[in-house]
């Protein structure tokens, strides 16, 4: 670990905000929401029979697992320090939650892309979805962007960029306003990347819902025992579920994270 590039974070950073009980409180609140609300997803989503090999449930579960460990390593720290009114565990603690939760951020940013993909070539490419698509290859696309996102957290861990204490809300997290260029490197990639993500998953969106009215029109047209043949209510009812999720799950990505983007710019 490059302690030398991470070193002139820590002893200055509780100084250029007060402490905000309000901002911290916040924190707090947001954390422990999130926690709650992924740890009884995944309770649920794990119990759900019938699942075990399917792609999409594949996906589902890993995002919810993600998220649920990204708020975990910060959590207990914001807490601790809240209550001590200090930063508690030195550079480590620092280095070692800032690293954890945007890995995990990272990660889930790039689930979400994956599960866009996987959507839209089960909806435009039903062949090539259903030849080269398999669950074993989803699953090492899962690890690769695991890959990518510990690849890209390694980079202040050598000296490119540069985690630090954020007082106001006691927690770290990789510092926005870098000095040097060689920090700002990560901060332009990390906004490149953002940016490609948003227009990437509002094109998914955009395709996948006209794809499925396209769909609905066209079974509207079949007679009445056509469609009872072809199962379409119920194929209907499936892809309007898992569109809905999608939907869902892009929305509240974009709500949370164009603000991120903004912020850095």
């Amino acid at each position: 670990m490059n302690s030398s590039a991470n070193k002139s974070f820590f002893s200055t950073s509780r100084l250029e905000h007060p402490i905000d009980d309000k901002d911290i409180s916040l924190l707090i609140a947001i954390l422990s929401v999130t926690l709650v609300f992924n740890f009884s997803s995944g309770i649920v989503i794990w119990r759900l029979p019938g699942f075990e090999h399917n792609k999409h449930h594949l996906i589902v579960r890993t995002l919810v697992l993600v998220n649920f460990l990204l708020p975990a390593p910060t959590f207990p720290f914001c807490v601790a320090s809240y209550a001590h009114r200090v930063w508690i565990g030195g550079i480590t603690s620092c280095v070692a939650t800032a690293f954890l939760s945007n890995l995990f951020l990272g990660w889930s940013t790039c689930i979400v892309v994956l599960m866009c993909i996987l959507r839209y070539l089960a909806l435009m490419k039903p062949l090539f979805y259903r030849n080269y698509v398999t669950y074993q290859r989803l699953k090492a696309a899962i690890a690769g962007s695991f890959i990518w996102s510990t690849i890209h957290m390694l980079l202040p861990v050598i000296g490119v960029g540069k985690f630090r204490v954020y007082a106001r809300g006691m927690y770290c997290g990789l510092d926005l306003t870098p000095k040097r260029q060689q920090d700002q490197t990560l901060i332009y990639l990390v906004v490149g990347e953002g940016v490609a993500t948003v227009v990437a998953l509002l094109y998914f969106c955009t395709v996948i819902l006209a794809a499925l009215k396209n769909k609905r029109r066209i079974s509207s047209q079949f007679s009445t025992q056509q469609q009872r043949a072809l199962a379409v209510s119920k194929i209907n009812k499936q892809h309007g579920d898992f569109a809905g999720m999608f939907l869902a799950i892009v929305i509240l990505y974009c709500v949370c994270y164009v603000p991120y983007l903004v912020s850095i710019l």
